[in-house]
């Protein structure tokens, strides 16, 4: 004979749903989506600038390795693929230990993590192309 079940749950909806937007897989790929996209964004404002604008320079010392090493596009291209591809390792790797090994962080708790680090990571890449967009605009003035 089968026990009752009692109808409520004590885990949290979230945590049992393998589908939609919350899905570790999904998280995973909207942020790094949205990483690429506004990296993109900013890479595609800085070309402009810097052609366009011959005062202007790139103040990113790393960034100017890279361009000093293959030139303005092909350099701000492999930049941009290093960063995006690094901050994913970083925010995938740190969050993927702290769901193995802490008792504190739960599968739900890491997809919000990701959220906010892929969000961040995602808003300085706007808030970069958004500058660059006001400096080209200014100098053109």
């Amino acid at each position: 004979m089968e026990q009752p079940r009692c109808s409520g749950s004590s885990k949290p909806r979230e945590s049992n749903d393998s589908t939609g937007f919350l899905h570790p897989g999904s998280v995973a790929l909207t942020g790094v989506f949205a990483l690429a996209v506004s990296k993109a964004s900013d890479l595609s404002t800085t070309v402009i600038g810097l052609r366009l604008q011959p005062i202007l320079v790139e103040r990113n010392p790393i960034a100017v390795a890279f361009i000093s090493e293959y030139g303005l596009v092909p350099g701000l291209a492999v930049f941009s693929v290093v960063a995006v591809t690094a901050l994913t390792l970083l925010i995938e790797g740190a969050f993927g230990v702290l769901e193995r090994t802490s008792a504190h962080v739960d599968a739900a708790a890491g997809r919000w993590g990701r959220l906010v680090c892929y969000g961040v990571g995602s808003a300085c890449n706007v808030s970069f192309a958004v500058y660059n967009t006001v400096l080209i605009l200014s100098v053109s003035a």
